[in-house]
């Protein structure tokens, strides 16, 4: 059958694509066919215009719906994780712009303590020395997951 599997211009042979169409080419050839299909458009186009409309099988109903309704749930998932990445890159650069720095301590800087009352800057440095406990067990708890 590898001779006439292809015609004088290189393309598969009208009855090459009568045989596979019916499932009759062997093995061997029913891969070159196959290769050679998905690698030219002519081909893929005669083999595609070979079918007749009663020969194809009708999706079942509700199929494209269920196709579609599975298109938007994953552009959903994947919109929802990004949306939830965002906020997570977020909240953590807020965290660490509050941890790590000095922006409270400034808050309560000699300079600044004229211009406030002393019963704000006893609220901040209770928020700074808060902070500073809080930023301190972070780090104990890193060195002693990583020292196991």
């Amino acid at each position: 059958m590898k001779s006439t599997l292809f015609d004088e211009k290189g393309h598969l042979s009208k009855t090459a694509i009568e045989e596979l169409k019916m499932g009759n080419l062997s093995d061997d050839d029913m891969i070159l066919a196959s290769e050679h299909i998905s690698s030219c458009e002519k081909c893929a186009d005669c083999f595609a215009n070979s079918f007749d409309d009663n020969e194809l099988v009708d999706a079942p109903l509700g199929f494209e719906e269920e196709i579609q309704s599975k298109i938007e749930k994953s552009k959903r998932v994947r919109r929802d994780f990004m949306f939830y990445s965002f906020k997570v890159v977020i909240a953590a650069c807020v965290a660490i712009i509050i941890t790590f720095s000095n922006v409270v301590s400034f808050t309560s800087n000699k300079q600044i303590k004229r211009y406030m009352n002393t019963s704000s800057l006893n609220v901040v440095s209770s928020i700074n020395s808060k902070l500073i406990d809080f930023s301190q067990k972070v780090i104990n708890m890193e060195v002693f997951k990583h020292a196991k």
